[in-house]
């Protein structure tokens, strides 16, 4: 069985909306899953543990506000949100940032793919080695991430140290009433079974510059008023993650009336920038664990060879 694992980092409000959208989205692609192919939890404890030496250099005991798993005959999916309140304190033994970061970055890498909500990273704000987790999860763990609209609103946007943002961060923010327009890439995954999306009244986006230091991101389509709407950052390197922000807040309909519309398919573009960004995660570690079984192999049995590994997707 295929098995996908997701985070949501999100405020708790917002997170909850986000949720509920994504499992909106699995009943669209899994039509009349029965509920006991569901299982949800509330509060279940999550233990951050992580090695440096013999240093356990980090125990992280926030609780988890909601876990679901859909099972399906050849798919398991499994959703977690962790609240990206003010609250939120990762007790770490060490109070080297690096050595922080990097045990966040090995918390993360449980999971295939992370969509950073809205207002999330503004909360994570304080620990200053949340945008350097990211950053790792991405370069060192192969991870997927899904970038929501206030990733690069300057007071909410994630910190310097993650380099693959693809707008330069400001205080400019873009209202509405705006639509999806100018689908410039239709059939790429991120637009399966799209066809309309209304920002609402609200239609919070952000209308900065792009970096142009950049020369790896892609614009896969844009507004009405020509923002890109949804930007993929292609990776740098075949072991790299892969990064897509679409450009409009998490919360929709369902926690403000003004914001985007119940016809609208943002819980389907969530949904499916997820999968996107987690397929080359799940490829890669599936190369590298049979990269790892050729060398035991060929260590148990005294031999020795070069062993190649072609990443192609």
């Amino acid at each position: 069985m295929q098995k996908r694992k997701f985070l949501i980092v999100s405020s708790k409000d917002y997170g909850h909306d986000v949720m509920s959208q994504l499992e909106r989205a699995v009943q669209h692609f899994f039509p009349g899953t029965p509920s006991d192919k569901v299982e949800r939890s509330e509060n279940k404890k999550l233990c951050l543990k992580n090695h440096g030496g013999d240093e356990v250099t980090a125990q992280q005991s926030q609780e988890v506000q909601t876990l679901s798993i859909f099972e399906f005959p050849l798919l398991s999916l499994e959703f977690t949100m962790l609240s990206g309140d003010e609250q939120v304190e990762f007790k770490l033994l060490s109070n080297d940032v690096q050595t922080r970061a990097s045990a966040l970055a090995s918390f993360f890498a449980k999971y295939d793919a992370i969509l950073v909500d809205t207002c999330a990273s503004h909360g994570f704000a304080h620990n200053n080695f949340f945008d350097l987790a990211l950053q790792l999860y991405c370069d060192r763990f192969c991870g997927g991430i899904v970038l929501m609209a206030h990733a690069a609103y300057q007071g909410h946007c994630i910190g310097n140290n993650f380099n693959y943002l693809p707008f330069v961060r400001k205080s400019v923010w873009g209202g509405g009433p705006r639509t999806l327009k100018n689908v410039i890439y239709p059939h790429h995954a991120i637009f399966n079974h799209v066809t309309h999306f209304d920002g609402g009244s609200f239609s919070g986006h952000f209308c900065g510059d792009l970096d142009h230091s950049k020369k790896n991101y892609v614009i896969l389509a844009e507004y009405d008023n020509a923002i890109p709407f949804a930007i993929e950052m292609k990776p740098e390197k075949e072991s790299t993650g892969t990064v897509v922000m679409l450009n409009f807040t998490s919360c929709s309909y369902a926690v403000a009336s003004n914001s985007w519309t119940s016809d609208s398919d943002g819980h389907k573009l969530m949904y499916n920038a997820l999968m996107y960004v987690s397929h080359h995660c799940v490829m890669n570690k599936k190369l590298m664990r049979r990269y790892f079984d050729l060398l035991k192999h060929a260590q148990e049995h005294g031999s020795y060879c070069d062993v190649t590994v072609q990443f192609s997707l």
